[in-house]
């Protein structure tokens, strides 16, 4: 699995965190507030199962800025099983450089907020094929009138 390089992420939030804002033409999305106070949002694109972009906001401390972009960043190109499975020792592992070990409350609930918009996907889905099971039973319903 390719790192991630925290000192890239450290540079480019300088300007811009990596991934940030919201948006990526989004079919996934939570929004979790953490026992910190902090709060992360994700919003994910999902293409075949696969996750193709992210983007997040946090309203925390540099640190969590740095976890969220970190996140996001391991998500793409990863099937929904793969980061439905994944743990914040997952993100760490892969992390070069990594802010301080304080920082692994950031990475656990930029991990549980990236799951709940995996989950909020599902649901999405689920809603989509409800919705289709609706008009199909309609429109056999108003066929069988004649």
């Amino acid at each position: 699995m390719k790192k991630i390089n925290i000192e890239d992420i450290v540079n480019n939030s300088k300007m811009v965190p990596a991934n940030f804002g919201p948006g990526c033409d989004a079919n996934g999305n939570a929004r979790l507030l953490g026992p910190c106070g902090d709060t992360f949002e994700f919003w994910l694109k999902i293409k075949d199962d696969v996750i193709v972009a992210t983007s997040y906001t946090t309203d925390g401390c540099f640190d969590s800025i740095i976890c969220g972009s970190a996140v996001a960043m391991f998500a793409v190109k990863k099937s929904l099983d793969f980061v439905i499975n994944i743990d914040h020792e997952d993100v760490i592992k892969i992390c070069e450089g990594f802010p301080s070990s304080e920082s692994g409350h950031c990475i656990l609930l930029g991990v549980n907020t990236l799951k709940k918009a995996v989950e909020n996907y599902y649901d999405r889905q689920a809603e989509k094929v409800i919705a289709n099971t609706s008009k199909i039973s309609n429109n056999q319903s108003l066929n069988l009138d004649s």
